[in-house]
C-alpha cells in the first residue's frame, strides 16, 4: 500500500474489511456517478458528515421536481464535501466532473486518499481510546490528590497548635524555673546572711569568755 495511490485490489479489500461494503473492479475502471456518491458517502459518514443524502423535506415540499432537485442538492453535497476532506490529503483540485462523469485515475486518486484518512482517523480514534483509559481515573486521582493536600493541611495546622501549647508550656517552665532559682538565691543569700550573724555572734561570744578569763585572772 503506497502512501497516495492504491491498487484497485487493495481499495476493494479496504472497502470490504473496514466499510463492509461489496465492491467490484469493473465497478472501479468504470465509475459511475451513482457508484462514486455511494462510495463517497460512506467515507463521509465515517468522517462525521451525516444526512448529506437525505432530502430536504420543507425545502422540497413546494417543488414540482422533487427528484430533480433532490438529486443535484445530494450530488453537491458530496461534492463540497468530499473536496473538503481530501483537500487535507493533498488533493486540492477536485471538480464537480469527478462526481458527474467520474474517470477511472481521478476515482482511484480520490478513493486512495479517502482510504487513506480512513486509517489515520481509526489510529487517531484508537491512541484517543487508549488515553482516555489511561486517564480514565484522572478525576478521582485528583480527588485523592485534594484530599491529601487537605489533611496535610490540617496535620500541619494541628501541630502548629501543638507547637504553640508547647511555647506556652515552655515558657510557663521556664518562669517556674526562674522563679527557682530566684528562691534558691534568696534562700542561699538568706543562709549566708545567717552564716554571717553565726559568725559574729562566735566572735561575740569568744570576745565575751576571754574578758571573762581576763577578769578572774585578774583577780587572783
Amino acid at each position: 500500500m503506497s502512501l497516495n495511490k492504491l491498487s484497485d485490489e487493495e481499495i476493494i479489500l479496504f472497502m470490504r474489511e473496514f466499510l463492509s461494503i461489496s465492491l467490484t473492479r469493473d465497478q472501479l475502471v468504470n465509475p459511475t456517478k451513482n457508484i462514486v456518491i455511494r462510495l463517497y458517502s460512506r467515507f463521509l459518514y465515517e468522517f462525521g458528515f451525516q444526512d448529506i443524502t437525505k432530502p430536504d423535506i420543507i425545502a422540497t415540499s413546494a417543488m414540482d421536481n422533487i427528484e430533480t432537485y433532490d438529486s443535484f442538492i445530494k450530488t453537491a453535497n458530496v461534492f463540497n464535501c468530499t473536496a473538503y476532506v481530501i483537500s487535507a490529503a493533498g488533493i486540492p483540485d477536485m471538480s464537480i466532473n469527478d462526481i458527474i462523469s467520474p474517470k477511472r485515475k481521478r476515482t482511484n486518486r480520490i478513493l486512495s486518499a479517502l482510504c487513506i484518512l480512513s486509517v489515520k482517523l481509526s489510529n487517531i480514534q484508537y491512541e484517543w481510546y487508549q488515553l482516555e483509559q489511561k486517564n480514565f481515573d484522572l478525576p478521582q486521582k485528583r480527588s485523592a490528590i485534594k484530599k491529601q493536600i487537605k489533611d496535610l493541611k490540617r496535620s500541619i495546622e494541628e501541630k502548629s497548635v501543638g507547637l504553640s501549647a508547647n511555647k506556652n508550656t515552655t515558657i510557663a517552665m521556664n518562669f517556674d524555673l526562674n522563679k527557682l532559682a530566684l528562691n534558691y538565691k534568696e534562700k542561699v543569700k538568706l543562709a549566708e546572711d545567717l552564716k554571717e550573724v553565726a559568725n559574729n555572734l562566735k566572735t561575740n561570744v569568744l570576745k565575751k569568755k576571754v574578758f571573762i578569763f581576763n577578769v578572774e585572772r585578774s583577780e587572783f
